[in-house]
């Protein structure tokens, strides 16, 4: 009898959609991203309503989502996603800088931030990392998020204080964007050693995931 195997997360096909209305933008994307390693865009969709109706139809691991959708938009779709499909990870992929816009994407629910000038193989990177579980904020969009919520107040402080120097050089960097190997590779220490670091800092924070980490520092100004 053969063994059956199974295939390892970090080997696992990532299912992506993408949806976004410039067809060109979509059909570029699409044609770009499955040739990168282990993805593959099982739908794409111009707006959000095509986009729901196939959540099922594909079950996508990442959504791919522009804001500046016709009809619903993109933050409004990412929160149906979200209610319908609470594992599938999405990503806004937008030329939107606003501050109240990035508050109000990871505020629906979305998993990353990432703006349209990003080069195909760190996009690709992001789609994995943010598939494996990680948050990713683009660092153009993170400092400019930061202006929009209030100064550091007594909770802040108390937060600080909670945190080792390491936690709060993890915490800083996962605000940035990157990744768990990037954040080793800037620390030089393991990635395990970044997990369990981002797991006490959960811990501390009392939240369920790194987006809210990275929300949560960003809102409280706690950096």
């Amino acid at each position: 009898m053969t063994a059956k195997t199974e295939t390892k997360p970090e080997n696992k096909i990532i299912k992506l959609m993408i949806v976004e209305d410039y067809r060109l933008t979509r059909l570029s994307l699409k044609t770009i991203l499955n040739t990168k390693d282990r993805l593959n865009v099982v739908a794409d969709a111009e707006n959000a309503a095509d986009a729901l109706d196939m959540l099922n139809m594909y079950n996508p691991d990442v959504v791919l989502m522009d804001i500046g959708l016709p009809g619903m938009n993109g933050i409004d779709a990412t929160a149906k996603i979200k209610e319908l499909s609470p594992n599938t990870k999405v990503i806004m992929l937008t030329t939107h800088e606003k501050d109240e816009e990035v508050v109000a994407s990871f505020g629906a629910g979305a998993n990353g931030y990432c703006l349209k000038d990003v080069e195909p193989d760190k996009l690709a990177e992001i789609i994995r990392s943010v598939a494996a579980g990680a948050c990713w904020i683009d660092s153009a969009v993170s400092e400019a998020a930061l202006n929009c919520f209030p100064k550091p107040n007594k909770n802040a402080e108390n937060y600080r204080k909670m945190l080792t120097q390491r936690e709060r050089e993890i915490l800083k960097y996962l605000t940035e964007g990157l990744t768990n190997n990037e954040i080793a590779n800037h620390l030089f220490i393991t990635t395990h050693t970044v997990k369990a670091h981002i797991c006490n800092i959960m811990q501390k924070f009392n939240v369920q995931d790194r987006v809210q980490v990275a929300v949560k520092a960003i809102r409280e100004n706690i950096l």
